[in-house]
């Protein structure tokens, strides 16, 4: 049931960031919400019971980037639902939530390559 959760949040985090090109007041940021949540927390939940202390460092990676992704949905809500709220205050911070995706995005990548070669390896 895990790894069904975590894959359609995968997929809802795709479909979300895409769908965002063509719907992006409502429909986008939610469907990329609830991706984010699905797969962060299905994340979270998984735990490494070893002493290595290259995994352990690298799962810390990990988490880091799943704090990023979630920001990232925060941020393109917010991008859409409260933007004028923001203007009054002067900080532009539209479109800012592709940065922080970006981020968690090249984190996973790096996590999930080394994390497989170090199981590998041990």
């Amino acid at each position: 049931m895990q790894s069904i959760i975590f894959l359609l949040g995968g997929i809802m985090l795709v479909a979300g960031a895409v769908l965002y090109m063509f719907e992006p007041v409502i429909l986008a940021p939610a469907v990329f919400a609830a991706g984010a949540l699905f797969y962060v927390v299905m994340q979270w939940m998984q735990t490494y019971e070893g002493n290595n202390i290259t995994l352990i460092r690298l799962r810390k990676i990990q988490l880091l980037s799943g704090v990023f992704i979630m920001l990232s949905a925060v941020l393109m809500i917010s991008n859409r639902w409260v933007y004028d709220i923001f203007t009054l205050f002067k900080i532009d911070i539209y479109n800012s939530w592709i940065i922080f995706l970006f981020i968690g995005v090249i984190l996973q990548l790096y996590t999930i390559l080394r994390i497989d070669n170090e199981l590998k390896i041990e």
